[in-house]
């Protein structure tokens, strides 16, 4: 069964394509900035070889249309710092990560990208593959989704976008996460323990360079923080999912959480 694998896409219609106003804006920002102090050629990938020229130019429209949408929400345009690829300078400004997406042989590859708070993955391994390959860890992926999101990538106009949330259990509250599902520190049993981390995600086709620009901003809750709507909910879904996907949650102990959940 894939119910549980949807795309969930929503219109951005007049959302925010970027969390300007976010609570969590200023801090995931100054992280950001910290963790590339340290941490740049982990954090920071951009392809090399023959589509750099393509990669720049879409980087150019990035900036372009974030500074505008810093003057669409009714602020001044950001300071995008010099001496820094204009990719990394853009993602300085905004608490989002960002991902550039070009279509190469019928196929949409991730070319680049500045991902400070990933969810139990590197972005090594991902820049320079297809949009299917990239995706192919989650469970039932190739056969429920694979073709659905090409065919989307494919197709999607310039304009506000789309968004989805997505989400999974973890045993930290910390917002960066790099790493493999099979490396990642072991859960606890005590769902006091646990938290709820959501990514808000949006697809954006640029109008120029028509790449496709996937942004990920990363809330995290502790369990006992649940307020009891989204704690049913919730308790729902996980209830509904099979084993394989439950481990690619980071639910290894359902018959703890479902229960604690509806508890809330």
């Amino acid at each position: 069964m894939t119910d549980h694998l949807r795309m969930g896409l929503r219109r951005l219609g007049g959302a925010d394509w970027l969390e300007l106003d976010h609570p969590l804006t200023a801090p995931q920002v100054e992280a950001k900035v910290r963790l590339m102090q340290t941490q740049a050629d982990e954090l920071l990938v951009i392809e090399t070889g023959s589509a750099q020229d393509a990669i720049d130019a879409a980087c150019t429209e990035l900036a372009e249309e974030v500074a505008a949408e810093f003057v669409r929400q009714g602020r001044r345009a950001p300071h995008f710092e010099p001496g820094l690829h204009r990719l990394d300078a853009v993602a300085r400004t905004v608490r989002e990560d960002l991902c550039l997406h070009l279509e190469r042989d019928g196929r949409p590859h991730l070319v680049a990208g500045s991902v400070c708070f990933p969810t139990r993955w590197t972005l090594a391994e991902k820049v320079g593959r297809p949009i299917d390959v990239v995706h192919a860890p989650v469970p039932g992926y190739s056969d429920a989704l694979a073709a659905k999101v090409q065919q989307f990538m494919r197709r999607i106009a310039p304009g506000p976008g789309v968004w989805r949330r997505n989400w999974s259990i973890v045993p930290t509250g910390a917002w960066s996460l790099p790493g493999h599902h099979d490396g990642f520190p072991p859960m606890s049993e005590d769902p006091d323990e646990l938290f709820y981390r959501t990514e808000r995600q949006t697809l954006r086709r640029l109008p120029r360079s028509g790449a496709v620009i996937f942004t990920i901003a990363v809330d995290v809750t502790a369990f006992p923080a649940l307020e009891s709507p989204l704690a049913h909910a919730l308790a729902d879904e996980i209830d509904r999912l099979p084993d394989a996907f439950a481990r690619y949650k980071g639910l290894h102990h359902r018959t703890d959480v479902v229960p604690y959940l509806r508890s809330r």
